[in-house]
């Protein structure tokens, strides 16, 4: 039996990276950039995050990933004055957009066109 936790080093740099981009669109980025594809970019980075340590199937994880973040986003829309602090709206933001569940499921969507194209590479 395979171990469930192991260190990946491939998803991990990628993480990594995702993340400075992430911090530079916070402190910079401004319309589209900041709100749309910092959202794009925020499931890349939870299931980069978590594919650095979890050995399970990508399928699963990456649903799981846009589960996640879709509940964050139904969340706003019932709590809106839930992010009181500056850090709470960075992290959950600070009301529901139907804009973001597309950047979101546009995110897994390019985790998964990319995952098939290494797996059909690997498997050649």
């Amino acid at each position: 039996m395979k171990p469930l936790i192991r260190f990946n080093r491939s998803y991990s740099l990628i993480f990594v990276l995702v993340l400075l981009i992430e911090v530079a669109i916070a402190f910079f980025g401004k319309g589209f950039i900041r709100y749309f594809v910092g959202d794009l970019l925020i499931v890349i980075l939870i299931y980069s995050f978590l594919m650095s340590f979890l050995r399970h199937s990508k399928l699963k994880i990456g649903i799981l990933v846009l589960i996640f973040a879709f509940l964050v986003e139904f969340s706003q829309f019932f709590t809106s004055n839930l992010a009181n602090s500056d850090i709470m709206t960075l992290i959950i933001g600070h009301r529901f957009d139907g804009w973001d569940l597309l950047a979101y499921t546009i995110g897994m969507g390019m985790v998964f066109g990319i995952e098939i194209l290494i797996d059909i590479k690997k498997s050649k």
